[in-house]
């Protein structure tokens, strides 16, 4: 049974991958140094740091909620500063088509 935060953060991952697929214009001029898996790493490392310093989860829990491996959410973690008070910013955020 998904918990309602899952069932968020799927849903905010979905809406991320949507805005990419139909937005490619977006990327057109940083496509060749910026790919858009950075963009899917930045939102999710956002969502991982806000789910470890707001909500006191550990690494293991986040990444079984996100459905990455542990070391890729480790990775993440170590390689972003938290940017994102919450993930109803994160969902504002890709929603409007930021790309940090």
């Amino acid at each position: 049974m998904m918990t309602k935060r899952k069932q968020k953060l799927e849903k905010y991952l979905k809406e991320l991958n949507d805005f990419n697929w139909h937005h490619p214009e977006a990327y057109d001029d940083e496509l060749k140094t910026h790919p858009i898996k950075n963009y899917q790493d930045y939102y999710l490392a956002q969502a991982a740091l806000i789910l470890v310093n707001n909500y006191l989860q550990s690494i293991e829990q986040v990444a079984e909620m996100i459905d990455r491996p542990v070391a890729t959410v480790y990775r993440l973690i170590q390689k972003y500063d938290q940017e994102f008070e919450n993930l109803k910013d994160i969902s504002e955020a890709i929603e409007n088509g930021k790309d940090r």
